[in-house]
Protein backbone atom coordinates (compact mmCIF):
# COMPACT_ATOMS: atom_id res chain seq x y z
CA UNK A 1 0.00 0.00 0.00
CA UNK A 2 0.86 3.60 -0.17
CA UNK A 3 3.18 4.89 3.35
CA UNK A 4 1.75 8.14 4.53
CA UNK A 5 4.07 9.28 6.88
CA UNK A 6 2.99 11.80 9.63
CA UNK A 7 5.22 13.19 12.86
CA UNK A 8 4.67 15.82 15.56
CA UNK A 9 7.74 18.24 15.83
CA UNK A 10 8.62 18.02 20.18
CA UNK A 11 8.22 21.08 22.07
CA UNK A 12 6.63 23.11 19.10
CA UNK A 13 3.81 24.43 20.96
CA UNK A 14 6.41 26.78 22.73
CA UNK A 15 6.75 28.24 19.45
CA UNK A 16 4.11 28.31 17.37
CA UNK A 17 2.77 31.61 18.03
CA UNK A 18 6.67 33.61 17.24
CA UNK A 19 6.78 31.46 14.38
CA UNK A 20 3.29 32.01 12.90
CA UNK A 21 3.99 35.86 13.26
CA UNK A 22 6.85 36.12 11.67
CA UNK A 23 5.49 33.95 8.77
CA UNK A 24 2.13 35.87 8.65
CA UNK A 25 3.93 39.10 8.51
CA UNK A 26 6.33 37.90 6.01
CA UNK A 27 3.23 36.77 3.63
CA UNK A 28 1.61 39.64 4.21
CA UNK A 29 4.96 41.50 2.46
CA UNK A 30 6.37 39.11 0.22
CA UNK A 31 3.34 36.58 -1.15
CA UNK A 32 1.44 36.10 -4.18
CA UNK A 33 -1.91 34.21 -5.12
CA UNK A 34 -1.94 31.80 -7.33
CA UNK A 35 -5.05 29.67 -8.94
CA UNK A 36 -4.70 26.73 -7.34
CA UNK A 37 -4.96 28.58 -3.75
CA UNK A 38 -8.01 29.70 -4.10
CA UNK A 39 -7.85 32.72 -2.20
CA UNK A 40 -4.77 31.89 -0.66
CA UNK A 41 -0.83 33.15 -0.86
CA UNK A 42 2.70 31.42 -0.96
CA UNK A 43 6.01 32.49 -1.26
CA UNK A 44 7.06 31.33 -4.90
CA UNK A 45 9.46 28.40 -4.43
CA UNK A 46 12.92 28.99 -4.72
CA UNK A 47 12.60 32.53 -3.60
CA UNK A 48 14.06 34.35 -1.02
CA UNK A 49 12.18 33.05 1.30
CA UNK A 50 14.04 30.39 3.48
CA UNK A 51 13.01 27.79 6.71
CA UNK A 52 15.66 28.68 8.36
CA UNK A 53 15.41 32.69 8.49
CA UNK A 54 12.27 31.95 10.50
CA UNK A 55 12.75 31.80 14.22
CA UNK A 56 13.47 28.52 14.98
CA UNK A 57 13.57 27.75 11.45
CA UNK A 58 17.29 25.87 11.74
CA UNK A 59 15.38 23.32 14.23
CA UNK A 60 12.06 22.88 11.72
CA UNK A 61 14.77 22.53 8.78
CA UNK A 62 16.99 19.78 10.50
CA UNK A 63 13.20 18.85 12.02
CA UNK A 64 11.69 18.15 8.51
CA UNK A 65 15.10 16.84 6.86
CA UNK A 66 15.13 14.13 9.69
CA UNK A 67 12.37 12.83 9.01
CA UNK A 68 12.56 12.76 5.30
CA UNK A 69 15.38 10.67 5.48
CA UNK A 70 12.68 8.31 8.29
CA UNK A 71 10.48 8.23 5.38
CA UNK A 72 12.91 8.23 2.25
CA UNK A 73 14.68 4.80 3.30
CA UNK A 74 11.39 2.38 3.87
CA UNK A 75 10.11 3.62 0.52
CA UNK A 76 13.45 1.84 -0.99
CA UNK A 77 14.59 5.04 -3.33
CA UNK A 78 17.67 5.19 -4.34
CA UNK A 79 20.17 7.83 -2.53
CA UNK A 80 19.15 10.19 -0.19
CA UNK A 81 16.26 12.80 0.23
CA UNK A 82 17.45 16.72 -0.70
CA UNK A 83 15.00 19.43 0.02
CA UNK A 84 14.20 21.07 -3.62
CA UNK A 85 11.57 23.42 -3.66
CA UNK A 86 9.84 24.83 -0.42
CA UNK A 87 7.33 27.67 0.44
CA UNK A 88 5.32 29.30 2.60
CA UNK A 89 1.29 28.93 2.25
CA UNK A 90 -1.63 30.87 4.19
CA UNK A 91 -5.31 29.89 3.37
CA UNK A 92 -7.48 33.23 4.92
CA UNK A 93 -10.94 32.58 6.60
CA UNK A 94 -13.75 32.04 4.03
CA UNK A 95 -13.93 29.04 2.19
CA UNK A 96 -9.95 28.93 0.76
CA UNK A 97 -8.68 26.24 -0.53
CA UNK A 98 -6.03 24.67 -2.78
CA UNK A 99 -7.48 22.71 -5.92
CA UNK A 100 -6.29 18.97 -7.16
CA UNK A 101 -2.91 18.75 -7.73
CA UNK A 102 0.34 16.56 -7.43
CA UNK A 103 4.07 16.71 -7.22
CA UNK A 104 4.59 14.22 -9.87
CA UNK A 105 8.54 15.02 -10.91
CA UNK A 106 9.47 14.93 -6.77
CA UNK A 107 9.74 11.41 -5.18
CA UNK A 108 8.05 13.21 -1.81
CA UNK A 109 6.03 15.87 -0.96
CA UNK A 110 4.67 17.17 2.34
CA UNK A 111 3.93 20.05 4.47
CA UNK A 112 5.01 21.04 7.63
CA UNK A 113 1.62 22.74 9.54
CA UNK A 114 2.36 25.75 11.84
CA UNK A 115 -0.96 27.21 12.33
CA UNK A 116 -4.14 24.87 11.36
CA UNK A 117 -7.68 25.62 13.55
CA UNK A 118 -10.22 23.52 14.06
CA UNK A 119 -11.92 23.75 10.59
CA UNK A 120 -9.28 24.71 8.44
CA UNK A 121 -9.61 22.00 5.94
CA UNK A 122 -8.85 19.03 6.00
CA UNK A 123 -5.88 17.35 3.68
CA UNK A 124 -7.08 15.28 0.80
CA UNK A 125 -4.88 12.55 -0.66
CA UNK A 126 -6.62 10.58 -3.43
CA UNK A 127 -6.65 7.16 -4.52
CA UNK A 128 -4.17 6.27 -7.14
CA UNK A 129 -6.19 3.65 -8.59
CA UNK A 130 -9.82 5.79 -8.07
CA UNK A 131 -10.17 5.55 -12.01
CA UNK A 132 -10.36 2.01 -11.82
CA UNK A 133 -12.65 1.96 -8.94
CA UNK A 134 -15.13 4.00 -10.63
CA UNK A 135 -17.79 1.80 -10.69
CA UNK A 136 -18.05 2.17 -7.07
CA UNK A 137 -20.94 4.50 -5.34
CA UNK A 138 -19.51 7.96 -4.83
CA UNK A 139 -21.24 9.37 -1.99
CA UNK A 140 -21.70 13.15 -1.41
CA UNK A 141 -20.24 15.13 1.60
CA UNK A 142 -22.47 17.43 4.12
CA UNK A 143 -21.92 20.22 1.44
CA UNK A 144 -23.63 17.81 -1.07
CA UNK A 145 -19.99 18.04 -3.49
CA UNK A 146 -19.39 13.97 -5.02
CA UNK A 147 -16.34 12.69 -3.34
CA UNK A 148 -14.65 9.38 -3.61
CA UNK A 149 -14.78 6.90 -1.11
CA UNK A 150 -11.59 5.99 -1.75
CA UNK A 151 -10.15 9.71 -0.52
CA UNK A 152 -7.87 9.69 2.44
CA UNK A 153 -9.12 12.18 4.63
CA UNK A 154 -6.52 13.63 7.31
CA UNK A 155 -6.68 16.30 9.76
CA UNK A 156 -3.33 18.01 10.78
CA UNK A 157 -2.54 20.00 13.76
CA UNK A 158 -0.04 22.42 14.87
CA UNK A 159 3.73 21.16 14.81
CA UNK A 160 2.63 18.07 12.65
CA UNK A 161 4.52 16.68 9.50
CA UNK A 162 2.48 14.98 6.53
CA UNK A 163 4.44 13.70 3.86
CA UNK A 164 3.22 11.14 0.79
CA UNK A 165 4.58 10.24 -2.49
CA UNK A 166 4.49 13.12 -4.70
CA UNK A 167 2.62 11.53 -7.91
CA UNK A 168 -0.23 11.50 -5.13
CA UNK A 169 -2.82 14.08 -6.33
CA UNK A 170 -4.29 15.88 -3.60
CA UNK A 171 -6.10 19.54 -2.15
CA UNK A 172 -7.55 20.61 0.89
CA UNK A 173 -10.93 21.14 1.78
CA UNK A 174 -12.05 24.71 2.44
CA UNK A 175 -11.17 26.92 5.28
CA UNK A 176 -14.36 27.29 7.17
CA UNK A 177 -12.75 28.52 10.46
CA UNK A 178 -12.05 31.94 12.14
CA UNK A 179 -8.28 31.77 11.17
CA UNK A 180 -6.17 31.46 8.73
CA UNK A 181 -4.16 27.99 8.17
CA UNK A 182 -0.65 28.31 7.77
CA UNK A 183 1.72 25.91 6.62
CA UNK A 184 5.24 25.26 4.85
CA UNK A 185 5.19 23.12 1.88
CA UNK A 186 8.42 21.30 0.26
CA UNK A 187 9.14 18.68 -2.65
CA UNK A 188 12.48 16.46 -1.77
CA UNK A 189 14.28 15.16 -4.66
CA UNK A 190 17.08 12.45 -4.34
CA UNK A 191 20.45 13.42 -3.95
Amino acid sequence: GIQIYREFMPGFVNIQAEIADHMNARMDRDSISMPWYQGGLHTLPGSRFKIEELPHGERMLSFIELNADRYWKPLKYRGSPRLKFHWAQRNPTGGSTTLLHDHARSPVAGCFYIDMPTQGGQLVLKNPMESQLVSQPFPADNMGHNKSMFDHLMDPSNGELIMWPGYLWHSTQPNLSGSARLLLAFDFWAK
